[in-house]
């Protein structure tokens, strides 16, 4: 009787009861990263395939909250593409030369996003503490390592991810 009353009691607790300093460390990040309402950048991206002439793609990136709109600026092939991230199981491209908007299947999303070795997963996540467990690696007066595992029920393309945080 006294287990099943510790199980029921355990399990009533909220999520952040179970959570641990990797979790704790992920949701801050994720906090900071989302802060802004909205942002708006520009980059280049270098691709290099092997026996291929390296690439350069630029593009910029409007985020509002989990939304994400990136619009290809070169090369000339590319340029005036765009791609609406409403989730991270829901993409839609349009295609200037077809003057045509398709949704992304959730089928090639572990292809490359396009022609750079960004996943669809890597261009859609906004909060990794949503889809990923974290655990402390390594701590160090100015870095902690920290090691992400999807979720029980999230779907990853990856079986870990590492990141390391800095500290200002």
């Amino acid at each position: 009787m006294f287990r099943w009353l510790f199980l029921t009691v355990l399990l009533a607790l909220p999520r952040g009861a179970w959570a641990t300093p990797g979790d704790d460390l992920i949701a801050a990040m994720d906090e900071i990263a989302n802060r802004a309402t909205d942002t708006f950048f520009r980059f280049e991206a270098l691709t290099q395939e092997p026996g291929k002439a390296a690439r350069t793609m630029t593009f910029s990136v409007q985020n509002k909250g989990q939304k994400r709109l990136v619009e290809f600026e070169a090369p000339g092939d590319m340029k005036g593409t765009r791609v609406l991230v409403l989730s991270r199981q829901q993409m839609y491209v349009y295609l200037p030369a077809y003057k045509k908007v398709r949704r992304v299947a959730s089928h090639v999303t572990e292809q490359g996003f396009m022609g750079t070795t960004y996943s669809d997963e890597d261009m859609s996540t906004t909060r990794f503490g949503m889809v990923y467990s974290t655990t402390v690696l390594a701590k160090t007066e100015d870095v902690t390592k920290l090691e992400l595992r999807a979720r029980d029920g999230e779907k990853s393309n990856y079986l870990k991810l590492e990141i390391d945080l800095k500290s200002f």
